[in-house]
């Protein structure tokens, strides 16, 4: 130009911006600087867990690379040894709070709820157990049958000889730890006069059992179940019995051990040629497994209740 300048004036080269990332929630963010090659990093808040990288850049393109994190909530595992109680069976975060209830007969050791911790952990899982009565002790001038003194167990009792019992003739412990009705006395038989005392017999039951798990109950439906009567369990389906399934009333009004077990069908490994290929390595009913023959076609396979693989498959195989 006349005067000597450059028209127009000479560029300026400004850095690429990527612009504030924004917030995380429930977490934080470090950093304030949002250009080219510039860094930023997150950390999450107590009781959650970082999804994506802890880092990102600027880049060239003027974006964030890689995408911004999320911070979730930790999450606790459902109880899986808690015995003889129940709880709501359902997904718990961080500081969730879950509650157990005992089944009858059985009391908590300790709180009945418990909260998800940061570290993924319950604050403590109380134990369900069975409520106790102290020993009967002994009867005067006569015997006491029994020896387990828990929720339901029944002692049974009998004068000797020459005595005779007023009062009930067992005793169950109840829920309230006592033992229900009352413990009788033996009573002298007078030989110079014939009185009549009364005797409260108390007909000796078993309580409608629940069946085992994996078991069902066969046979009769009865509620009440007197001394000497038995009861049969067999499996549900997919399940085969091992050992005696037949549990019988006691005179103290407790069954006996259940002495049969149901295990899970198997099928055993599939029957197929050295050139296929078997895809699983679990071989129980209703397990399913993948075959790939020498022609390479895929089939599925399918363990079913009578212990054998249910399937389509070719000679090649």
């Amino acid at each position: 130009m006349e005067n000597g300048l450059w028209e127009p004036t000479k560029p300026k080269c400004n850095k690429i911006s990527c612009g504030s990332p924004g917030n995380l929630e429930n977490g934080l963010v470090i950093g304030n600087e949002y250009y080219f090659e510039n860094i930023i990093s997150f950390e999450c808040e107590e009781g959650h867990v970082m999804k994506g990288e802890k880092t990102i850049s600027c880049g060239k393109d003027g974006k964030w690379v890689p995408a911004k994190p999320n911070c979730v909530k930790i999450l606790c595992e459902t109880p899986k040894n808690f015995n003889n109680g129940t709880f709501e069976e359902k997904t718990y975060q961080y500081k969730d709070v879950i509650h157990f209830k005992c089944d009858d007969g059985f009391m908590s050791n300790g709180d009945n709820k418990a909260s998800c911790g940061a570290d993924g952990k319950w604050s403590h899982l109380p134990e369900c157990i069975k409520i106790s009565c102290a020993s009967p002790g002994i009867l005067a001038n006569g015997i006491v049958y029994g020896n387990s003194y828990y929720f339901e167990d029944r002692v049974v009792y009998d004068c000797n000889e020459g005595y005779t019992l007023v009062g009930s003739t067992s005793s169950a412990c109840s829920g309230s730890g006592e033992w229900i009705p009352s413990k009788p006395t033996c009573v002298a038989i007078s030989t110079t006069t014939m009185v009549t005392i009364p005797t409260v017999v108390s007909l000796v039951t078993c309580r409608n059992p629940k069946p085992p798990r994996n078991m069902m109950r066969l046979g009769d439906s009865n509620e009440r179940h007197f001394v000497g009567s038995t009861i049969r369990f067999g499996c549900v389906e997919g399940y085969r019995m091992l050992g005696n399934s037949v549990i019988r009333c006691s005179k103290i009004g407790r069954w006996t051990r259940l002495q049969g077990t149901c295990r899970k069908i198997s099928c055993m490994e599939p029957n197929v040629s050295k050139q296929t290929k078997i895809l699983g390595e679990s071989y129980l009913y209703g397990d399913v497994v993948f075959i790939v023959c020498k022609n390479k076609v895929k089939y599925e396979l399918k363990c079913s209740k009578d212990g054998n693989w249910k399937g389509l498959r070719d000679s090649s195989c």
